[in-house]
């Protein structure tokens, strides 16, 4: 199970980061990939990764099973990488990652819980940023996106619940594609019958022919 933390800086916040971290590495008119990688290191190292993981731990209740063994990390969505210099107004986005591992499996319908929104931790950028409301969203494989917001501190606990989306029923075409994909020998089996049923239909053709035109000649005769 991976949550994202995802925070928004101000427009000023923005455009002062964006100035330091250019300044940091070179002189140019626009950020690097390279700069925006070495600004998000800095987050994760600079914040407690451990007090952050276990305070989402502690909020999150399931339906089924449980989490452990939280590891954080730290990117940029947008806002550094190609930003121009003059750019007074894009604001960074920041992802804080915590992955945790689900046990047992998941196993849809499956109902989570937040108790309440934890609050940032000593020396992480999250202090700059406003922390209410959120929107929560909620999304697995095979499952119907669900979310909720605006989430506001005061509401305390949410539950949000996945469920299943069941694929519909394939079509011929599709059936016919997939196990040629996976079969192809089958594909090239079906083909060489088709064309050996093309021929003899042919040669049955051409034979019915000859023998009504040997035929009509008889008669003639």
């Amino acid at each position: 199970m991976e949550i994202e933390d995802v925070i928004t800086l101000s427009s000023q916040q923005s455009s002062h980061i964006r100035n330091m971290s250019r300044k940091s590495v070179i002189s140019d008119q626009q950020l690097s990939h390279s700069e925006s990688v070495m600004f998000s290191n800095s987050i994760c190292e600079n914040m407690d990764t451990e007090d952050f993981a276990d305070s989402w731990k502690a909020a999150i209740e399931l339906s089924i099973g449980q989490v452990e063994n939280g590891f954080v990390s730290c990117h940029i969505r947008s806002g550094m990488t190609l930003t121009q210099i003059d750019d007074y107004r894009t604001r960074i986005k920041v992802v804080l990652k915590v992955s945790f591992t689900l046990f047992p499996d998941a196993q849809y319908p499956l109902e989570l819980s937040l108790l309440y929104q934890p609050e940032a931790t000593d020396a992480s950028i999250a202090n700059l940023a406003e922390a209410h409301p959120i929107k929560v969203v909620l999304d697995g494989e095979r499952g119907f996106l669900v979310s909720w917001s605006p989430w506001w501190v005061e509401d305390n606990k949410i539950t949000l619940q996945l469920i299943e989306e069941i694929p519909p029923d394939p079509t011929l075409l599709e059936t016919f594609v997939d196990v040629t994909v996976k079969y192809p020998w089958i594909a090239v089996f079906v083909i060489l019958m088709l064309m050996a049923t093309v021929l003899f239909y042919i040669r049955s053709r051409n034979a019915s022919s000859v023998d009504l035109e040997f035929a009509l000649r008889e008669r003639k005769s």
